[in-house]
């Protein structure tokens, strides 16, 4: 989506802050994300917040503020959500506290990753059982056997979309922000996304695998589920852009996954 700035938003989007919040006092416009229209951290009369804008409605705000009561230590808490109309589009509003901070780094040697570790313990929650949440394998339905995926259904409550973006450090701890594609899962879903980002950040797949180590889900998760997530990643891959175009990426996940797998062979010994 083309991210429109915050002074360039409808005057009736600025009256729905103001009215709730008060005069706003500085304003940081963000243009990372794709799942917006507007984004921007503000600075109000009774605090910052957050702010994300959509022209018409979002699914993606529907999640979010489905999970938000859920995520417990995790995430940012939800403000508000709310609709606000002019002649020409309906908008979807959703505003959360704002994190004071920077986008983790991830890179080898990092002080966040022990951080972000921690963030995915805390993070290790129970899906609520009324929320109708989708099943984390359900991305890969197409390339899988529905044997397959039965492998890799879970019960616990998963981000779904782990990147540095989304993973926020202030002076003191990490948030998980963004909990648009929240679903269902295993709960070693989101060590293993994060494991693959460290290598993307420059780690080896040993170094990747040796952090995930850190995270006590891991030493009760499955390693054929997590060889199949791999292999489903890869399929998925190879299918979007052919052999040759997913090989770098695939020889990643496939490295990753070996060394995953005898990582957890030797926990459970």
């Amino acid at each position: 989506m083309t991210h429109i700035p915050w002074a360039g938003l409808p005057a009736h989007i600025h009256d729905a802050v103001t009215t709730r919040h008060g005069t706003i006092t500085a304003v940081r416009d963000i243009t990372a994300g794709f799942n917006c229209h507007a984004a921007a951290v503000l600075d109000t009369g009774s605090g910052a917040l957050f702010l994300k804008a959509t022209r018409g409605h979002s699914a993606g705000h529907d999640r979010e503020a489905a999970v938000a009561p859920h995520t417990g230590p995790a995430a940012p808490a939800l403000l508000w959500r709310t609709t606000s109309s002019c002649s020409s589009w309906d908008w979807d509003l959703i505003a959360f506290h704002a994190v004071d901070g920077l986008h983790a780094d991830l890179t080898p040697g990092s002080p966040h990753l022990a951080a972000v570790a921690d963030l995915l313990i805390a993070a290790e929650l129970p899906a609520p059982s009324a929320l109708h949440l989708p099943s984390w394998a359900d991305q890969w339905a197409a390339h899988a056997t529905p044997g397959e995926l039965e492998q890799l259904h879970g019960t616990r409550l998963v981000h779904g979309d782990i990147n540095p973006h989304n993973l926020l450090a202030d002076n003191t701890r990490i948030w998980l922000v963004d909990w648009a594609l929240a679903a269902r899962g295993p709960a070693w879903a989101d060590t293993a996304e994060t494991a693959i980002r460290l290598i993307e950040d420059g780690h080896t797949a040993a170094g990747a695998s040796a952090w995930a180590g850190t995270v006590p889900a891991w030493r009760t998760a499955d390693p054929a589920a997590i060889a199949l997530w791999a292999e489903l990643r890869c399929r998925a891959l190879t299918a979007a852009v052919g052999a040759d175009g997913a090989q770098h990426s695939n020889n990643r996940h496939q490295a990753l996954a070996d060394t995953l797998v005898q990582s957890v062979h030797g926990l459970a010994r």
